[in-house]
């Protein structure tokens, strides 16, 4: 799928490079419009028109012994700061933002802010999953998640004593957590 992005900001258009999108700065409307209608004839073309309102995609989630949830984000547009309240393009659902960190390596550093094209991590969102969107409220939109394959290898896990099977099945299910390919089933 390719994306035409519409925007009125050089520095969105920046980000959005940096994000492997192509980006066309436009200032009339009329010119956006006439843009818009051309692409939508390809139906292997998305339009999204971008005025600096939130755009991010979560492309990684990780359970932190002493962290808690730790979701990877890309900023697509605009900005995103801690206390600010986003939705989750998939359920709908409202979070509040607390910590933006950075991370390089193991290390963390606090962040004030991400801006398009940049990548943080958003700490303690309980509702959002690998591969949703988060956005705006007032601008609420579906971004192409990632695609995982299909899983190719099964086997059998079975408790070491008896009575470990609700241990057994929690790390699992944080296991899936992190990594959508895994599947349980009991």
């Amino acid at each position: 799928m390719k994306y035409f992005v519409i925007t009125d900001s050089t520095d969105t258009q920046v980000g959005l490079r940096l994000a492997g999108i192509e980006g066309v700065v436009v200032r009339e409307e009329a010119l956006a419009r006439a843009a818009i209608q051309t692409a939508a004839a390809d139906p292997d073309i998305a339009v999204l028109l971008i005025t600096e309102k939130l755009a991010a995609l979560c492309f990684k989630t990780i359970a932190d012994p002493f962290v808690g949830r730790m979701s990877f984000v890309k900023v697509i547009s605009g900005r995103l700061t801690p206390g600010m309240t986003v939705v989750d393009g998939r359920t709908g659902a409202s979070e509040k933002v607390g910590k933006i960190v950075g991370m390089v390596g193991a290390r963390q550093t606090d962040l004030s802010e991400i801006t398009a094209g940049d990548i943080g991590v958003l700490t303690k969102l309980d509702k959002v999953r690998t591969g949703d969107a988060l956005c705006d409220p007032a601008r609420v939109v579906k971004l192409e998640g990632v695609t995982f394959p299909r899983p190719c290898l099964s086997m059998a896990v079975t408790p070491a004593k008896k009575g470990e099977e609700e241990k057994v099945a929690s790390g699992l299910l944080r296991l899936m957590e992190e990594d959508p390919t895994i599947n349980f089933y009991t």
